[in-house]
This record gives structure tokens, C-alpha cells and sequence, in this order.
């Protein structure tokens, strides 16, 4: 039975086919159109997925969209009711538009399918919003049992749940309804402190003091021991206006909110800071809700909250669980795969298969992939200097330039269906090096130098660098770096300008190791990436170290490369020193050609591999 997952016209729009309980592939949209979190109709990621399943015309069996179209109408109109006669004036602009467009949905999605020359299926369903990520959590997670735990800024009409998953059967058992949403919480403080992503605040905070906690206690947040909360929607503009932040935070904060761009104070590190710290309260108490109502031993997380991956790791250092599992797409990107694996399981009846300790992600390489062939043409036709270089030769020559401090771009088989790179679109460098520390942000990513940087980590290995994690195979977790690698700090340094204490060296990995000496961790075993892994056996014979520092290859704003063009494109605009397409290695000092102007998609004899 073929099954197409399908989450679109909000944010991170993508699709996904499931055959027989089978992840066949999936992408996001973003890959496609090159536009940042884009939301409209997949078309691409359907006609992908499709294609690369060699589904027949008439092979479809079954669409499961991942939320209700009436869903956010009903969600809307809770909303508004909770503030009136508040926000009149954006209520009659935008409920008409929704009462006309959400219905609309399932006619949308038929009539691409009959562009792409496909009959209409033989079901059409609906799922809800919290439970597609609740699915996406569970179903390819290695528990025959968990309790799940979503929390997002707002999938459906619920924002967080707790639910519980045994075998192919899930339950929703505690909802918390919109618009009281962890994630637009998040959302406001970070738009009013001048940063376009919340990551910000994640990475800032520990270079910050929890100033303003209580004041967010006490004004705008309140929150209940099963971790729970109510948002005083008095101090948000979302519901009345066309901003996240209200009026409210200039006085709650200390004046008016930053501008994008403008110079960074102590109030935005304190307000990161403070933040931080009530989202990790509320993930572990309601983690502990999730446990004492399920009674199970093992935790699946999920939504964009599930990005979090300091939250994430306290959580595992407060042991509650015995194993943690998160799925590498969070957000409305994971609905898709959530909907088509629900349509299997929960729809179509289908019971389900665990392998303990064994995931049904694949890596998460679940994207599109490009020949050795197909890359040739390209950088034949563009005349684009390269080497070719396989196997063994080619991972000891990675190893060589990474302990020249190059900085090497990774595109490689199938694209990860993740939040980040995983190895297959990454940027890696050595972790030991202070060049590439002071380096790798600004002159590499183009985004902000306080930006945490990953690391990848040969699993068998991972116990030399971390002190707790064992596993993290799609990079979520943040753990302390080994006490004996840290180096003691001399000083107070709260004071110091924010430059200097990013760039302080904290353990002999200062490019991963952050101002708390913690470091997000990607663990690599040979059966999930056997590529990334022959590269980091082959720097551990070099330099004695088997762990990389590792990042999604894209630039700020950008999402990740998907093509070698786009790849390419990325490498000449930045100070990358290596790109690795496949088995073909280029240099930058080589490269003499401008950046090729082609369509990534047209008939110029470069497309996507579907087998």
C-alpha cells in the first residue's frame, strides 16, 4: 500500500510516502524553491517522493493530510474569542480568507496530483496537527512502548501533548489548546530582543543570567507543577496584531525592543538566559507528567521545542527515562511523515515492527540523491577543476586537510530529512583548532559568531570527549564535555565583551565546547552513515581524534544545499576550502569559473536521481 503524508500551507511544507509501513522517501519544499520555511503546496516533494517510489498512476492508495483544514479555524476563532473585542480589525481582515481557503485544501492537493499525471486516491483522510507529530515520534522510534511528549508552537489547535504509544496504537491523553503555545512564547521574546530564529536564544543563554525570570513568572507566564501553563495573552501581539511581541515587553524588559542587527547588550544575554531556563523547567515537568500518567520507561519527543538541545539534554541528565528518542524533523516538516506513517498504522489497521535499539529512520537520508554521473556532467559542462578520488583515498585526504585547518563541505547521497546536517549536507572542521573557532562562523556560515557549532563523534568513542550520552544519532542532544579536557577559566568573565568570550579557548575542543562547557553531540556508527564514518576513522589514524566539528551545509538564511549546483554556489560565496561532491573533490585554490547559472531542475541533462 502506497501512502502520502503531506503537511503544507503553514510552514516547512513537505511530503512523504510510506509503502507497507516503509519510509520510502521525503523531503521539504525549502529544498526545491530555495525559500527559507517555505509553506505553500509541495508540489516538488510529491512529485519526488512519487517518482522516486516509481508509484504507477494509479498506484496511489491513500493521502492523509497532517492536520484538519477546519482545524485552524477553529483554532482562529479560539484565539480571538479569548481577547475580545481585542483585535476586531484582524479578525475581519484574516477569518473570511480562512472560512474560503482551508476547505480548499483537499481540492488543492488533488488537483496537483492530477498535474502530476496521478488519478486521485482512494482515500483522502485527516489528521490532527499534534497527533501527526506524535506519530512521527513514535511509529519509527525503537520502543515498543513510550510515553510521547510534543510541544510546538502550534500544530492544530493544540500546542503540547502528552500521549502514549504501544504497539501501533497511539493515545493523546493531556492537550494544551492554542494560543498557548511554548513555541510562540519563544518566538516573541526573540523577535523583541532583535534575532529572526529562536536558536538564538538557546545559544546566548549561557552567556547570560536568568535577570528577568521572575518577572516572566510572575507577568506573563504561568506555570503549573505538571508543567502546564497559561500565557498572559495581554503582552502578545499575535492574537490582536500582526507582531508576536505586545506593547508590554518595552516596560516588562527595560525598554523597547532591539533592532535586527543592532549591537547586542546584557539585557538580550539575560533575557536568553531567562528563557532558557523556564523552557527547561517546563520540558522536564512535563516530561514527569508524561511518565507518572504512562508509566512508561522510554520518552518520544517532538515539534519544534524538540530542537531545543540544552532542554533536550538536561532532560537526559535528569535520568526520568531510561532512553529519549527525537525525531530529526521537528516542526510541520515531521507532520508529513507523521500523517503518512498515522495512515498505516492507525487507518489502515497495519500492526507495527520494533527492532530494539534500531530506529526506522535510515539515517534520516531520506532526500534526494544525485549520481556520480549526473555530477560529472555538471562540472564538466561548467568547467569546473576537480579531482576524483574514492573510498580510502578519498577519506585520507578529508583527514589530511582537516588537520591543514581547511574547512570542507560535505555533499554526499541522500539528503537528511532533518533539522541539520548529518553528514550527507555538512560542513565539517577540526574541533582542536582556534583558526577555525574564530573562523568558522563568520567567514563559513555568515551568521553569528555566538552560533553553537556540532560535532560529530565516532559512537564507539563518544565516551573520550562526553560524559553522559551514549547515542545521539541526529545531533539533538547537548552534553558536558569530560572534565579533563576543560580548561579552567581565570577570572570572572561576565563582563567581558561578548566576542572575547565566545572566542575564549574552554577545553582543548574550544570549537564545540560552549561558555558552559557543553558541546551538541552526533554520534556516527557505520550502519547509519558508513560514508561520514570511513571519514572519521580516517581522521582518528591522522590525528588521534575521532570527532569532527559539524554543522547543516547552508548559509545563514538559506536552506540546506540540495544539489551539487547549490552545493557549489555555497562554496565559492564562502570561505569553505574543500567541497566534496560524491567521489569528486574540489579546492578552492583551483576554482576559476564564476558560479554556474543553471535551472536545478531543467532538461539540461542534470536532474534528480530517482533510483
Amino acid at each position: 500500500m502506497n501512502i502520502l503524508g503531506i503537511s503544507a500551507f503553514r510552514r516547512d511544507s513537505a511530503a512523504c510516502l510510506v509503502r507497507d509501513g516503509r519510509i520510502v522517501a521525503a523531503a521539504q519544499e525549502a529544498w526545491f524553491t530555495r525559500r527559507l520555511h517555505e509553506g505553500g503546496l509541495p508540489q516538488h516533494s510529491i512529485e519526488y517522493c512519487l517518482r522516486l517510489g516509481e508509484v504507477a498512476p494509479s498506484g496511489l492508495d491513500m493521502v492523509v493530510y497532517y492536520d484538519k483544514p477546519l482545524a485552524r479555524i477553529e483554532r482562529t476563532w479560539r484565539m480571538y474569542s479569548q481577547v475580545a473585542p481585542k483585535g476586531l480589525g484582524r479578525f475581519l481582515r484574516d477569518f473570511p480568507g480562512l472560512l474560503v481557503e482551508e476547505p480548499r485544501i483537499p481540492l488543492r492537493i488533488e488537483r496537483c496530483l492530477k498535474v502530476l499525471g496521478y488519478h486521485p486516491p482512494v482515500r483522502f483522510l485527516f489528521g490532527e496537527g499534534h497527533v501527526a507529530l506524535a506519530a512521527g515520534a513514535f511509529y519509527p522510534a525503537p520502543f515498543a512502548e513510550a510515553a510521547i511528549l510534543v510541544a510546538d508552537a502550534g500544530a492544530g489547535r493544540v500546542t503540547t501533548a502528552v500521549g502514549v504509544g504501544a504497539g501501533s496504537e497511539i493515545r493523546m491523553l493531556h492537550e494544551q489548546p492554542f494560543p498557548h503555545s511554548l513555541g510562540l512564547f519563544q518566538a516573541a521574546i526573540a523577535r523583541f530582543a532583535g534575532f529572526d530564529s529562536e536558536a538564538d536564544l538557546m545559544d546566548l543563554a549561557p552567556y547570560g543570567e536568568p535577570r528577568y525570570l521572575e518577572r516572566i513568572r510572575d507577568e506573563i507566564l504561568d506555570l503549573r507543577e505538571d508543567g502546564s501553563f497559561a500565557l498572559n495573552l495581554e503582552y502578545f501581539g499575535f492574537v490582536t496584531g500582526r507582531t508576536l511581541a505586545g506593547k508590554g515587553f518595552d516596560l516588562l524588559f527595560d525598554g523597547p525592543g532591539r533592532q535586527s542587527g543592532a549591537v547586542l547588550t546584557r539585557r538580550e544575554l539575560d533575557l536568553a538566559c531567562s528563557v532558557q531556563r523556564i523552557l527547561e523547567e517546563i520540558v522536564l515537568k512535563r516530561a514527569r507528567f508524561a511518565r507518572a500518567v504512562t508509566g512508561k520507561r522510554n520518552l518520544c519527543l517532538a515539534g519544534g521545542v524538540a530542537l531545543n538541545s540544552a532542554a533536550n539534554g538536561r532532560l537526559l541528565r535528569a535520568h526520568e527515562f531510561d532512553e529519549i528518542w527525537i525525531q530529526p524533523a521537528t516542526g510541520d516538516a515531521a507532520g508529513a511523515l507523521g500523517a503518512a506513517l498515522y495512515g498505516w498504522h492507525m487507518l489502515a489497521g497495519a500492526p507495527r515492527d520494533v527492532e530494539p535499539g534500531q530506529d526506522h529512520m535510515q539515517g534520516a537520508f531520506l532526500g534526494p540523491e544525485f549520481s556520480d554521473d549526473q555530477t560529472h556532467r555538471f562540472l564538466e559542462r561548467n568547467h569546473v577543476p576537480f579531482r576524483d578520488m574514492v573510498g580510502e583515498e578519498r577519506d585520507c585526504y578529508i583527514a589530511q586537510a582537516l588537520m591543514e585547518d581547511k574547512v570542507i563541505g560535505l555533499c554526499l547521497g541522500r539528503m537528511e530529512f532533518a533539522a541539520d546536517g548529518l553528514g550527507h549536507r555538512s560542513i565539517i572542521a577540526d574541533p582542536r583548532s582556534r583558526r577555525v573557532q574564530t573562523y568558522f562562523n563568520h567567514a563559513v556560515r555568515q551568521c553569528p559568531g555566538y552560533r553553537s557549532i556540532g560535532c560529530a563523534a565516532l559512537q564507539e568513542d563518544v565516551g573520550e570527549y562526553f560524559e553522559y550520552v551514549d547515542d545521539s544519532p541526529y545531533g539533538l542532544l547537548t552534553d558536558a564535555v569530560r572534565p579533563e579536557r576543560c580548561i579552567e577559566q581565570e577570572g570572572p568573565t561576565w563582563d567581558a565583551p561578548l566576542e572575547r568570550r565566545v572566542n575564549q579557548i574552554r577545553s582543548d575542543l574550544p570549537v564545540i565546547t560552549r561558555v558552559d562547557f557543553t558541546g551538541r553531540l552526533q554520534t556516527v556508527v557505520r550502519q547509519r552513515d558508513s560514508e561520514l564514518y570511513g571519514m572519521l576513522r580516517a581522521f582518528r589514524r591522522y590525528s588521534g581524534c575521532s570527532l569532527v566539528a559539524h554543522t547543516g551545509f547552508r548559509l545563514e538564511g538559506e536552506p540546506m544545499v540540495c544539489t551539487p549546483e547549490d552545493a557549489y554556489r555555497c562554496f565559492v560565496r564562502t570561505g569553505m576550502d574543500v567541497l566534496v561532491l560524491g567521489r569528486y573533490v574540489l579546492e578552492k585554490k583551483d576554482q576559476v569559473t564564476p558560479v554556474p547559472e543553471v535551472d536545478l531542475w531543467g532538461d539540461g541533462g542534470y536532474g534528480m536521481s530517482l533510483g
